[in-house]
């Protein structure tokens, strides 16, 4: 056991007030009064930044997700909300939610998991629960936020960008992964990057108060090379019920690396969720 590990985590090998922003503030048509059952529910996979939705094509095409009748689509906030801060990304979120039938589980990896708490905290009533990837409620652990942000002004060659990818997974990663993320950092591009990063860097979720109630399931890959299992603990500083596995032989994008884990995440939310009839 590592100087890491949260005292309460599960660890595991890989099997397989409202916030508010420069751009937050739109306002949104009143959530739906009628529930629909939890197999109904909607599962909203939120990507980190410069990753796009293909990068949970594993997840939403699990047999076990499939099998549960969870409906499962990805958001491209950076596409969909360029040059946007956090609150604002989430309020797209919330807006996805709105135009469905009612409340959704959030899954969001990195940047994403900050998106999707903000969602949470925002807008409760669309939020059912919450699986948050390699992420934490700030970015006090995160390394060289800084000198992202200057590379970023820099005008990135591929080269960065495969760099930037290559620290998203552990050594050893499919090529195909690493080709994804720079094609789509250069669809992305680096204003969009350093917008939402800045707005990530000026963010402490840790002073936003508490969701007592939120179902909410954390997942950290303990070979990340940006974060430490440390930050996903923070988490339960947020969401008091939220229970952290650590996965041993996985890096910072488990949805990548462990999709079997992330669908293994939100099986239990829901399972959680039929149990105490939230």
């Amino acid at each position: 056991m590592d100087r890491f590990r949260p005292p309460r985590a599960r660890s595991t090998a890989n099997q397989g007030g409202q916030l508010q922003g420069e751009f937050a503030g739109d306002s949104y048509d009143e959530c739906v009064d009628e529930q629909p059952s939890l197999t109904e529910q909607r599962v909203l996979l939120v990507p980190g930044t410069l990753m796009s939705a293909k990068s949970y094509d594993a997840v939403r095409a699990h047999a076990d997700l499939r099998a549960d009748g969870l409906d499962a689509d990805g958001v491209e906030w950076m596409l969909d909300v360029p040059h946007c801060d956090i609150p604002r990304a989430a309020d797209c979120v919330a807006e996805r939610i709105r135009s469905g039938t009612g409340p959704a589980i959030l899954v969001g990896h990195s940047t994403g998991g900050t998106i999707a708490a903000v969602t949470a905290l925002n807008h409760p009533e669309l939020v059912s629960g919450l699986v948050l990837i390699n992420s934490g409620p700030n970015m006090i652990g995160h390394g060289a936020v800084d000198q992202i942000l200057q590379t970023l002004r820099e005008s990135p060659t591929d080269e960065v960008w495969e760099r930037f990818a290559l620290k998203n997974v552990a050594p050893g990663a499919p090529r195909r992964w690493i080709d994804d993320m720079i094609e789509f950092s250069r669809r992305a591009g680096a204003a969009t990057a350093a917008s939402i990063l800045r707005s990530q860097a000026q963010l402490d979720l840790l002073a936003s108060g508490q969701s007592s109630d939120l179902v909410v399931e954390v997942l950290h890959g303990r070979l990340d090379e940006k974060r430490t299992p440390a930050d996903a603990e923070e988490w339960e500083h947020v969401f008091p019920k939220a229970a952290v596995t650590v996965i041993d032989d996985c890096g910072h994008s488990p949805h990548l690396e462990a999709p079997s884990q992330v669908v293994a995440a939100v099986r239990r939310v829901v399972g959680t969720l039929q149990r105490t009839g939230v």
